[in-house]
């Protein structure tokens, strides 16, 4: 309900990758963990003061049985996730880092002050000395 969180994976080295970030009105959730019903592989962090609402999926379940029109959110929810996914994919198989810098500040443009620059070159999949770069070639763009 307010605030902001970044999704990561840590690596076997410890180096973190962030997934995504989200804001007030979004769902943070470690959802294919969840689905699989394994242990959570994706972390959660806050990155500012944050106000959560907190569901336990057997909660969630039950309401899908008891009333259709959770079975649409959570479609709508599956969707959200499914549609970041392929875009990630997208951008890491076919677009170099600046156009991958770009399409953040598309999507993420209206949160982009509150993420720290090191973050957003993980999420990117560059180094912040790299990122420094890019933003410099396209501050006029």
């Amino acid at each position: 309900t307010k605030g902001m969180t970044r999704s990561y994976y840590i690596d076997h080295e410890g180096k973190e990758f962030n997934k995504i970030f989200l804001a007030e009105g979004e769902v943070a959730s470690a959802y294919v963990e969840i689905l699989v019903k394994i242990p959570a592989r994706l972390n959660i962090q806050v990155l500012e003061d944050t106000e959560v609402l907190a569901v336990n999926f057997r909660d969630i379940e039950s309401m899908y049985s008891r009333h259709q029109c959770w079975n649409q959110v959570g479609r709508k929810v599956a969707e959200m996730f499914f549609i970041v996914k392929e875009q990630r994919e997208y951008e890491f198989l076919l677009l170099d880092a600046k156009a991958r810098y770009l399409n953040f500040l598309k999507d993420y443009g209206y949160i982009k002050d509150r993420i720290a620059q090191y973050h957003i070159a993980a999420y990117l999949g560059i180094t912040p000395v790299s990122l420094s770069r890019i933003i410099n070639q396209t501050k006029d763009q």
